[in-house]
């Protein structure tokens, strides 16, 4: 999910930084044109102008920078929109060629933003620009009212066009960027199913068939104790390793069962370590995504070695508790015991299992006592 997020903010980040250069090749023919005309103005004209195009150009080498770039971009739109106010007032306002630019700065802010009130600046220009034709003897006749009907006609047609056009594309592109994470999903699923086939068939097989040998060899060897003793270890591992690859399918085809998983998970630790196992579920089951209940099978699995390699324990209690705010598995023994916190050179099992309940958002605990026991409980939720 993480992922499909940030493709989608890269995907909008793109499409900003593509209007936005867009925008600025218009603006440069303007700057053009407005130094011709700065050049029969005052010399503080042309100074105002020159900072205008020095902070569109910063601005464009920062388009890329998601928050520099954006501010950058848009307070160098104010300032256009001011360079253009500021020119008007020496000229005859709203009867000024300069008022071509008006709509069409209206469209370069709905390019650069949705929020409609971020369209008001260039809006703006028409009251400015009727004012200063007032201020310089016209009348409000038919040619100043038929300006201002021009330029208010001017930018609702490219403000509505704009908006129009804009969402028409973002539909479709909405809609491209779901077919396209579907299609993702499919080929993700359909190569799952693939690899599950195959594990099943080639690796599955040549397990069953060395589970066969190894009875074969079982029949063979009666009356050795030694042999018998090494096969029967060997056909105990071949079934093991069945048994993870029928939980890596299961995992890959979303059938992974966490209750039923754990319980078989105990009754082979049962046969082959010869420790009983005493499992208790409590509760209704909760329906948790496929990766948490995996890392909670794995948790518990590198528990029961633990208990297996170091405990010396002759009896396990395997308690899943699940209520409608969460879960609590708990895995005791009575073995040897540990000092919790001594942390022992290449022994990484206990990290492990920290840094997948971390992953899951749990709580893992360890209560351990010389010669007593140790406690492993995993909590999420209430």
């Amino acid at each position: 999910m993480l992922q499909i997020e940030q493709e989608e903010i890269s995907r909008l980040q793109d499409r900003y930084v593509l209007r936005a250069k867009a925008v600025n090749i218009c603006r440069f023919f303007i700057y053009v044109f407005l130094f011709f005309y700065a050049t029969r103005l005052h010399l503080e004209f042309l100074l105002v102008l020159l900072f205008c195009v020095t902070l569109s150009v910063a601005s464009h080498v920062e388009l890329k920078n998601s928050i520099l770039g954006r501010r950058l971009y848009f307070i160098s739109l104010l300032l256009d929109v001011s360079c253009v106010a500021f020119f008007l007032f020496e000229t005859k306002g709203i009867l000024s060629p300069l008022m071509m630019f008006q709509p069409m700065y209206a469209v370069f802010f709905t390019l650069s933003s949705p929020n409609s009130i971020l369209i008001l600046p260039p809006l703006l220009l028409v009251p400015i620009a009727t004012f200063v034709a007032l201020q310089t003897g016209a009348h409000v006749d038919g040619v100043v009212i038929e300006y201002i009907f021009l330029y208010f006609i001017a930018c609702a047609s490219g403000i509505f066009l704009t908006h129009h056009v804009l969402g028409k594309e973002e539909a479709q592109s909405r809609k491209i960027f779901e077919l396209e994470k579907k299609t993702q999903a499919l080929l993700v699923l359909e190569e799952r199913n693939r690899l599950s086939r195959d594990i099943h068939d080639g690796i599955g097989a040549s397990l069953s068939g060395l589970i066969m040998q190894a009875e074969y060899l079982l029949l063979l060897s009666k009356g050795h104790d030694v042999i018998e003793k090494e096969v029967k270890e060997l056909k105990l591992s071949a079934e093991e390793a069945i048994e993870e690859i029928r939980r890596c399918v299961q995992m890959m085809r979303d059938d992974f069962d966490l209750v039923t998983q754990i319980q078989n998970m105990c009754y082979h630790f049962e046969i082959r370590q010869k420790i009983p196992v005493q499992v208790k579920i409590i509760g209704v089951p909760p329906k948790l995504p496929h990766e948490e209940q995996l890392m909670i099978f794995r948790i518990m699995q590198e528990a029961l070695t633990n208990v297996s390699k170091h405990a010396h324990a002759s009896h396990v209690c395997v308690t899943l508790f699940f209520s409608h705010g969460g879960y609590r598995v708990t895995i005791q023994d009575n073995g040897s015991g540990f000092q919790v916190g001594e942390n022992k050179k290449f022994h990484y099992g206990l990290t492990g299992m920290r840094e997948r309940a971390q992953k899951i958002g749990a709580h893992m605990n360890i209560v351990s006592k010389i010669n007593v026991g140790t406690t492993i409980s995993l909590e999420f939720g209430d």
